[in-house]
């Protein structure tokens, strides 16, 4: 099946438009926080750009493309595979990827590559990609997605186009969900944020460590060290996990600074009410350093560092300035 595009309406009639032109870029960067539809997005992109007959900015859905997209078995649709320690494109990766650039298309006049997923792409492997991206054969593209534009390197960002996701509206949410048989899904829980809307109906695993979140936040908010080691000591040394609680913790310190100059301002994180409530009490310069200790630790991730240290020292710096 194709994929479906839900509340995107403006980027895909940027996208439908630029791949019906005569001047088509090549390289295109989707980036976002997790359930904004980055990769559906790419995978949408792709299929649109490899289909024989666009039908009003569409995919077909009926050439012989579109069929092998739907079978999963496209030969000019290259799913780069992950590779490395960190589950990022190793340089052996990258390079094999470049000595298949110049063979053309098996079937059609384009050759799609997927790198998804980049925030742990190797710089070696960029790099090595550069006069890929600078000089490619006329058939050849190169969709990446990724969490944040600058996790790619500037010399990569300066040759391509950038398309940043922003939350949907809630109404589009509840149209996905009911498109997709999710009906009774949260809607307050991840709001304009589609993936995780329907992910957190479906996914006990999600559901657990949305509660261990919430339960952090409270601590941090009660200035009690204790409860927040015990709530994220479940994380042990799983790095997406970690990840995954950190960027959420971001999004909720974000909500809480919005919601200090707008109150009716919409929330992003998985704890809405929680940041309603700091938003009352927390100042601005304090909100600030918080999102500095949060992005100290997202770094210290990335750099391989230990989970449980990370998170122990996020506490004791997020009480200091608390």
């Amino acid at each position: 099946m194709l994929p479906t595009l839900y509340g995107k309406k403006s980027l895909q009639t940027t996208l439908s438009r630029m791949a019906s032109g005569e001047r088509l870029a090549q390289s295109f960067l989707f980036y976002g926080d997790a359930g904004l539809g980055r990769k559906t997005v790419a995978h949408w992109f792709s299929a649109l750009l490899l289909c024989e007959h666009p039908e009003n900015g569409q995919p077909c859905g009926h050439c012989k493309s579109c069929h092998n997209l739907q079978k999963d078995c496209h030969p000019d649709l290259i799913l780069v595979p992950h590779s490395g320690k960190l589950g990022g494109f190793s340089v052996e990766t990258v390079r094999q990827i470049c000595s298949s650039v110049s063979i053309p298309p098996n079937n059609g006049s384009r050759k799609v590559y997927l790198f998804l997923d980049c925030d742990q792409m190797d710089d070696r492997a960029q790099n090595l990609l550069l006069k890929q991206l600078e000089e490619p054969p006329a058939y050849a593209f190169f969709l990446f997605t990724a969490s944040a534009k600058d996790t790619l390197l500037s010399t990569i960002r300066s040759r391509i186009l950038s398309f940043g996701l922003i939350p949907c509206q809630p109404s589009e949410v509840q149209e996905a969900a009911t498109a997709l048989g999710i009906p009774d899904a949260d809607f307050q829980r991840f709001p304009g944020n589609i993936g995780q809307t329907l992910a957190y109906a479906t996914d006990s695993n999600l559901q657990t460590a949305v509660a261990r979140i919430e339960d952090s936040i409270q601590a941090l908010q009660q200035h009690n060290e204790y409860a927040f080691l015990k709530a994220v000591a479940t994380i042990g040394k799983d790095r997406p996990q970690a990840r995954f609680f950190l960027q959420q913790l971001r999004l909720y310190v974000r909500d809480v600074l919005v919601l200090h100059n707008d109150p009716s301002a919409a929330t992003c994180s998985c704890a809405p009410q929680l940041a309603k409530q700091a938003a009352r009490q927390t100042a601005q310069r304090q909100g600030l350093l918080q999102f500095e200790t949060i992005r100290k630790a997202e770094q210290a991730l990335q750099a391989n560092g230990t989970v449980p240290l990370l998170l122990a020292t996020l506490c004791g710096t997020w009480m200091q300035i608390s």
